[in-house]
């Protein structure tokens, strides 16, 4: 899927700040994604739409957090590290 090069910036930093993520902590997820936006200088928006795209080929979804740890984390980081 099409994703902005902001989106892309920001699922590359997302997809390293999961990687380390201990999996324990739904709200540390959370924060993650947030702080992943900011790093990459992007709305949280253009990073939500991003993965969306990336994970389920969708421009939205369910709550991102709980979806990326049900998911899972090897899951995720696979899939998100093709961008």
């Amino acid at each position: 899927m099409d994703v902005t090069e902001g989106g892309r910036k920001a699922i590359q930093i997302l997809c390293k700040k999961i990687a380390a993520w201990d999996e324990k902590d739904e709200k540390e997820l959370a924060q993650l994604i947030y702080d992943s936006a900011a790093e990459a200088e992007v709305e949280t928006t253009e990073l939500f739409t991003a993965v969306y795209k990336a994970m389920i080929g969708k421009e939205k979804g369910p709550k991102l957090a709980l979806f990326i740890a049900t998911v899972g984390k090897e899951r995720t980081v696979q899939i998100l590290s093709k961008y």
